[in-house]
């Protein structure tokens, strides 16, 4: 088939091309070839215009294909800003990220330092606590031993003490003999004094009645030999009576430049006044006579005086001694007495013990 085409197609070009009539137009027109000349011309023609109108076509195409790539370069540039913008967003974002991160971080370190110096802290304070616990151990045990010892010590304190208690009990109790003897011995010298005063008493009476028979003395010297009978008879009454009290201090205090007050009263007698020496410590006489006072003071003063006065005056003196320790010390005086005299005892300054502390008073004569 395409042999017979390519044979009609060549005669077609030796003799010329058959022009179909124009329906279009005039009728009557006979049908006409067209020359080969001008069919080369034509087909120059047409060959140079389907060239111009493939250069126009390429030159379009370039320029659409250069526009074309002008527009996607600058939808490229677009996308690539937008992607730069979106970049920068995302990089701003991750900055400001980042630096939220870095002040979290620096939280982070402030609280983990915190807590490093917490844990410090608390560590030496443990550390302390533990020390303190092995320091409070040691403590108790010593404190136990301490315990243990003061113990042994207060037992043999407690028995020395005893000791010395029961000495001074011994003491006590043969110098309270050695009163009794005294008392005993005065009682005896007044059961004289009045074996005395009865013979006396009986010789005057004789000497009256001699008097009386021998009428020689006057009535002057019979008044004069009644009283001073009568005044004997009085001196004889008032040494028959006993005076006596023993008193001691009754709690432990400090008497400083101060008269000595022995409250609790242990034996007395003759004395009416006893609740006045009890309140102030004097001793007030109200039967005349000879007296002996003795004293004895349990004190831990050193070198402090003491004195036995009657009416503000010293009578007998005395002093603590020089040992840092309780000690007894003694003092007593015979001194007369008138009525209303006071006697007692005066300390400086000493702080003085209940019970061991006391004093006796007795009429002698």
């Amino acid at each position: 088939m395409w042999m017979v085409l390519m044979c009609v197609f060549s005669v077609s070009l030796a003799r010329g091309f058959l022009l179909e009539p124009d329906h279009t137009g005039n009728p009557t027109v006979k049908n006409e070839y067209l020359p080969l000349g001008r069919y080369l011309s034509e087909k120059e023609n047409l060959l140079h215009h389907i060239d111009q109108l493939q250069r126009g076509n390429e030159e379009k195409l370039h320029i659409l294909t250069t526009q074309f790539q002008s527009r996607l370069s600058a939808f490229e540039g677009k996308i690539s800003e937008n992607d730069r913008k979106n970049e920068t967003l995302e990089l701003a974002n991750i900055e400001r990220k980042l630096q939220k991160l870095g002040v979290n971080h620096t939280l982070l370190q402030q609280e983990y330092k915190r807590l490093r110096d917490k844990y410090g802290y608390l560590e030496s304070k443990i550390n302390r606590l533990q020390h303190t616990t092995a320091e409070t151990s040691k403590n108790v045990f010593e404190l136990h031993q301490l315990k243990s010892i003061n113990q042994a010590l207060d037992f043999r304190a407690i028995q020395n003490k005893v000791q010395s208690l029961e000495q001074k009990a011994n003491l006590l109790t043969n110098n309270q003999n050695t009163r009794s003897q005294d008392f005993l011995a005065l009682y005896n010298v007044t059961l004289v004094t009045d074996n005395l005063f009865k013979k006396y008493r009986n010789e005057t009476v004789e000497k009256i009645f001699n008097i009386e028979s021998k009428q020689n003395a006057s009535s002057f010297d019979m008044r004069n030999a009644l009283s001073k009978i009568t005044t004997l008879e009085s001196k004889v009454a008032d040494n028959s009576k006993k005076v006596a009290v023993t008193a001691c201090v009754s709690s432990e205090q400090k008497f400083t430049s101060g008269v000595v007050r022995f409250s609790t009263v242990n034996f007395q007698v003759g004395i009416n006044n006893i609740d006045t020496f009890k309140s102030n410590g004097k001793f007030v006489c109200k039967i005349p006579g000879l007296y002996y006072i003795s004293a004895h003071i349990y004190t831990s003063t050193t070198g402090y005086g003491f004195d036995v006065q009657k009416n503000g005056i010293v009578i007998a003196s005395s002093a603590s001694g020089s040992d840092s320790s309780y000690s007894t010390n003694p003092i007593s005086a015979v001194v007369e007495l008138q009525p209303n005299d006071t006697l007692y005892v005066y300390t400086h300054s000493h702080v003085i013990r209940e019970r061991y502390s006391c004093l006796s008073i007795i009429k002698v004569k």
